[in-house]
């Protein structure tokens, strides 16, 4: 219990570091960003049409997390798929106890902890790219696959499950964030307002936003030093996140102001950023990566013995 509520605690800290860490570099984000935006009407009817998917998505999404929660303290985990819901909110939450989430799963349920985050993810950046260009969503689902291929590949020969359960806990959280901004009052409108006439909010999201996907990075160090120790669990956490932001960079800087010019409507807002700095974002991802590799190789003195 005492050894449970130290990890507990040591999470809550790393996640407040997090979130300060985060809302400083998103309060300098407007100086970095050329943004040219307008005030947003009162609503949009194209935006009216997507909210009613946001929102049953959202519905569906808070189902599952419920059910993951519930399980984890009641007979409900044996109820088909509650167990696959259990281990992405525990793996996710509480990624000391990642390990212990997958033991006994089923192939259904080990399907399901696939299935469903990787199926909410993809709704999600359809209703994304359905009021913005493609290149955000398919940044986003390709920076996602990244980051969990490279933490997969980093942690043989353990079992990959728990860097999956990890990861899909992440994803689902990520995207009921999202869906939930869509579902205020249309995606159109909330990012006028989030760029335009309300800076507080603009940090706001965005701590949260970049927070939360700095957790799940810890979060895969803390699923993974389990399985791998220490050392190697840092050089996950490292080359998994540098990877996936070396990904997003590169992609910014080949295409990103074209894309970024045509990312919103004409009359809501214009984004653009400044020659050079997504070059120097995908040196740093880059640099960052590879150091990651380097300590999560593993020593030729480590058992190879297989995580069942």
């Amino acid at each position: 219990m005492t050894t449970a509520r130290t990890r507990g605690t040591r999470a809550v800290m790393i996640a407040v570091g997090i979130a300060v860490i985060a809302a400083v570099i998103v309060s300098r984000l407007g100086d970095v960003l050329l943004i040219d935006a307008d005030v947003p009407p009162a609503s949009r009817p194209e935006s009216e049409a997507i909210v009613w998917p946001a929102r049953v998505l959202l519905l569906l999404a808070l189902a599952w997390i419920t059910i993951g929660a519930i399980a984890t303290r009641t007979s409900l985990v044996r109820r088909p798929g509650a167990a696959a819901a259990r281990s992405t909110w525990l793996a996710s939450t509480r990624p000391w106890r990642a390990r212990e989430s997958i033991l006994g799963l089923l192939p259904f349920d080990r399907a399901l902890m696939v299935i469903v985050p990787v199926g909410l993810m993809i709704c999600t950046r359809i209703i994304q790219a359905s009021f913005a260009p493609l290149w955000p969503a398919l940044s986003g689902v390709l920076a996602w696959v990244v980051f969990t291929l490279v933490a997969v590949l980093l942690v043989r020969p353990h079992s990959p499950w728990p860097m999956v359960a990890t990861v899909g806990g992440g994803i689902v959280f990520q995207c009921v964030f999202d869906l939930a901004c869509y579902s205020v009052a249309g995606p159109l409108t909330f990012w006028s307002w989030l760029w335009s006439v309300a800076p507080v909010l603009r940090v706001a999201v965005l701590t949260v936003v970049f927070g939360a996907m700095a957790w799940t990075a810890v979060a895969i160090g803390g699923a993974a030093n389990a399985q791998v120790g220490p050392r190697r669990a840092t050089g996950v956490t490292m080359a998994a996140a540098g990877s996936a932001l070396a990904l997003v960079a590169l992609m910014t800087a080949l295409w990103g102001n074209a894309m970024l010019a045509r990312m919103w409507r004409s009359d809501v807002v214009s984004v653009s950023l400044p020659d050079g700095i997504a070059w120097a974002a995908f040196a740093v991802a880059l640099v960052i990566a590879v150091g990651g590799v380097f300590l999560a190789r593993r020593s030729a003195r480590e058992p190879a013995e297989l995580d069942r």
